[in-house]
């Protein structure tokens, strides 16, 4: 996949100025999927699969049921999510993005899930993550 299939490279993305083609363009390859939990009004794919994890200028803090998480101020495009609770998804000295046995990064559910549900821990949501799309 590359990076033509969700950006308009003649259009910024930043400010809402086009450069990001949208949700559909998730939806041409994974029609099959739907969200089967009730939709969040601000909840879109990119709300999970591409959550704010790199810093350029900004960084928060949100606290979670059991700890606190970084939020950077610029998208992952990191898109496949590791569901289970014991996978941190940057290297133990916090430099590089860890990736599996089979070469492949992903998503932590701090991340991916916790940004939004606060008032919940990586044991809900490791519980949680695998019935989140229809089919699975």
């Amino acid at each position: 996949m590359g990076c033509l299939a969700c950006h308009d490279p003649h259009k910024s993305t930043k400010y809402g100025l086009g450069g990001f083609k949208g949700q559909s363009t998730c939806l041409d390859c994974h029609q099959q999927e739907t969200v089967v939990v009730a939709p969040k009004a601000h909840s879109t794919c990119t709300s999970c699969h591409m959550p704010y994890v790199g810093k350029s200028a900004v960084s928060v803090s949100t606290a979670y049921e059991g700890g606190t998480l970084p939020r950077g101020d610029i998208r992952s495009h990191i898109f496949r999510i590791q569901a289970s609770a014991d996978w941190n998804m940057f290297t133990d000295d916090g430099k590089f993005v860890r990736i599996d046995s089979l070469g492949r990064a992903s998503l932590s559910l701090e991340y991916s899930c916790l940004g939004c549900h606060e008032n919940r821990g990586k044991a809900w949501a490791a519980q949680n993550a695998e019935r989140i799309h229809a089919g699975r």
